[in-house]
């Protein structure tokens, strides 16, 4: 019985060594600490200053903020909410990768669940999943 549990988790486990080595290669200088310089996310850091400044010198969440459209929520923004555990939740589900690598190892491992429940074989679903991720469409 263990030997045919063994036998079974075997691909498996495979698969995901397979699917994290390859999001990690494939997006090795994200791990290097390189990242894009994006518009939306220079203007957030922007957007939010205000919040940051506050909640630096207070330790409190401000809800509203002043220096944007003459003043709005700032649940609209930036706020922290510390009961949100569900944060960490997510974190491990994506293996504390960061962010496009982490996205990657959903696709495969997301595609490669797929796959075993419609009952395709455990190589061929490793196949599959390597396939749907790295089609034009997600990378």
């Amino acid at each position: 019985m263990r030997n045919n549990l063994l036998k079974n988790l075997l691909p498996i486990g495979a698969a995901i060594i397979v699917f994290l080595a390859l999001s990690l290669a494939y997006f090795s200088p994200v791990v290097d600490g390189k990242r894009l310089a994006q518009q939306d996310i220079q203007q957030f850091k922007g957007s939010s200053q205000e919040i940051v400044e506050h909640r630096d010198a207070t330790g409190e969440e401000p809800l509203w903020v002043g220096s944007m459209f003459s003043g709005m929520p700032a649940y609209q923004i930036s706020v922290l909410f510390k009961g949100n555990v569900l944060k960490y939740v997510d974190k491990a589900f994506r293996l504390w990768l960061p962010a496009p690598a982490s996205f990657l190892f959903l696709y495969l491992a997301g595609m490669y669940m797929l796959l075993l429940c419609l009952r395709v074989d455990k190589w061929t679903a490793l196949v599959g999943a390597l396939a749907f991720a790295f089609s034009s469409y997600f990378s």
